[in-house]
């Protein structure tokens, strides 16, 4: 193939060090240096004196999107087509998400990753299905079931694509938790009533991250602080739906400025993500109407978002999140979380070009450079 480099030149480029001016140079797909402003750098120039550069966004919570649900179609054309879709708006890396589904769906999804050849895939999240059936919200409670040896034998032989398995700590056992760490696979709590003693049990035995912190799980009390205090306080990476209905604005400021770097601005999202003209969807055996920004099912639970990685970026910086904080918790933080290192030279490329108003305008994706009309 032949040689590539190019310099996208004058951006405000976010560093460990926050928003400074420089010239990023990309060869073969690769970031090769960031240059000062008063350096020249390579040609070609793509001038983004205009823009905000930042690492691309990474979403740990994808259940679907651009009119399409994993759990509908756990294929390869499902996975290239959410990714396709994801580049429109920053994101270069996801988990593609399955909510609590029967086991040969579970299979499938596995197949599906392992067989996938192109970009973006950073593996599986399993969302279920050992969840709280009295916190269960949109899920189908038909599949929400106690652990299983066939089941988890599956899970644990494929920690090579699965990354992220959900559960309440209420309904498993520490050794499985501790299974599932001991294999690398991120434990994350959501949908759970576990008091503080289970939620402290589960993090000693390996549970490191919380789904959707604040939604489907026990609300905070005096006395009782639940899963949810107990996540912020032990500072576990925890996922925040920034759409402005899942979770309120000063509950976002709170756990961002609590947790810091263990902040992750995830989408929930469902097949009206990026799919502004749809109206309905059907999502775990239920129809969802969508409608002034809310996926709704039948009797009002909320059913996942319409939000994409940049909408969550821009509701953040409306919340009074600084900027430079929602750039990380969208495409710094999840790499972290699930052990990947930040991006420095000599790394693949994986960027967002921003605009003053947050709107994409340009992702790289490796090799790929996509423009994204104004």
């Amino acid at each position: 193939m032949a040689h590539c480099k190019y310099s996208l030149t004058g951006a405000r480029v976010l560093t460990r060090q926050g928003l400074n001016y420089g010239h990023l140079v990309v060869a073969d797909g690769h970031i090769e240096a960031l240059l000062p402003l008063h350096q020249s750098p390579p040609r070609p120039w793509v001038d983004c004196s205009d823009l905000l550069i930042a690492p691309g966004f990474v979403d740990l919570q994808q259940n679907g999107g651009f009119g399409l649900l994993f759990n509908d179609s756990p294929d390869t054309d499902t996975l290239a087509a959410l990714n396709e879709g994801n580049l429109r708006h920053g994101t270069t890396g996801f988990l593609a998400t399955l909510i609590t589904d029967d086991d040969a769906k579970v299979a499938a999804a596995i197949e599906a990753a392992r067989q996938y050849q192109g970009e973006g895939l950073l593996g599986l999240h399993l969302e279920g299905p050992w969840l709280n059936p009295n916190r269960g919200g949109i899920h189908d409670s038909r599949q929400i079931r106690p652990v299983s040896d066939k089941l988890l034998s599956l899970i644990l032989g494929a920690a090579d694509v699965v990354k992220v398995v959900t559960l309440a700590p209420e309904a498993v056992s520490p050794q499985v938790i501790g299974q599932l760490a001991k294999a690398g696979i991120k434990v994350a709590g959501g949908h759970t009533l576990a008091d503080e003693a289970q939620s402290q049990a589960a993090i000693a035995a390996g549970l490191s991250m919380a789904t959707h912190l604040f939604n489907a799980m026990a609300p905070i009390s005096a006395r009782s602080p639940g899963f949810a205090a107990t996540a912020l306080d032990q500072g576990l990476w925890c996922g925040l739906v920034a759409d402005g209905v899942h979770v309120s604005a000063a509950n976002i400021r709170l756990a961002q400025r609590l947790l810091g770097e263990k902040a992750l601005l995830v989408t929930d999202a469902t097949p009206a993500s990026g799919a502004p003209d749809l109206t309905q969807f059907a999502f775990a055996g239920k129809t969802i109407q969508v409608k002034d920004g809310r996926c709704l099912g039948p009797d009002g639970t909320i059913g996942g978002s319409n939000l994409t990685m940049d909408q969550g970026v821009r509701t953040l910086v409306a919340m009074q999140v600084p900027v430079e904080s929602a750039l990380a918790m969208a495409g710094v933080h999840p790499r972290l979380a699930l052990g990947l290192p930040r991006l420095m030279p000599g790394m693949k490329a994986e960027l967002v070009g921003l605009c003053p108003d947050l709107k994409v305008r340009g992702t790289v994706q490796g090799r790929q450079l996509l423009e994204v009309a104004g």
